[in-house]
């Protein structure tokens, strides 16, 4: 473990074995996402933590959704059409209070329009 100058001790990079990585895209390829026996038993096996398991998993699923987005992208560039990306925001979390304190503060702004 290293000092990066505030104090903390940071953890080092795990160096998996050739035959580490090739079990667990073996797995990633069956699975994308492991239950927690799953998990524990895979750590077992390839004598490793639990965490570095989990963290790998997420590591790799992020890279499978990076080349995927990055093949649809040329796929998409190759077809002769240039579409336009269309962005839907996904909410999160919907204040109602909010949303009521809006729409209130609308009716008395727009008395005589209807609500869309």
């Amino acid at each position: 473990m290293t000092s990066n100058g505030s104090g903390k001790s940071r953890r080092r990079r795990t160096a998996f074995t050739s035959e580490q990585l090739l079990e667990l895209e073996k797995e990633f390829h069956s699975k994308k996402y492991l239950s927690l026996t799953e998990r524990s038993h895979i750590a077992h096996v390839l004598k490793l933590s639990e965490v570095q398991v989990k963290i790998w998993f997420q590591n790799r699923r992020a890279k499978w959704k990076r080349v995927k987005a990055g093949l649809a992208h040329t796929r998409n560039s190759h077809d002769g059409a240039n579409k336009p990306k269309i962005v839907v925001p996904i909410p999160v979390h919907v204040n109602r209070i909010a949303i009521r304190s809006q729409h209130q503060q609308y009716e008395k702004t727009n008395p005589c329009r209807p609500m869309v």
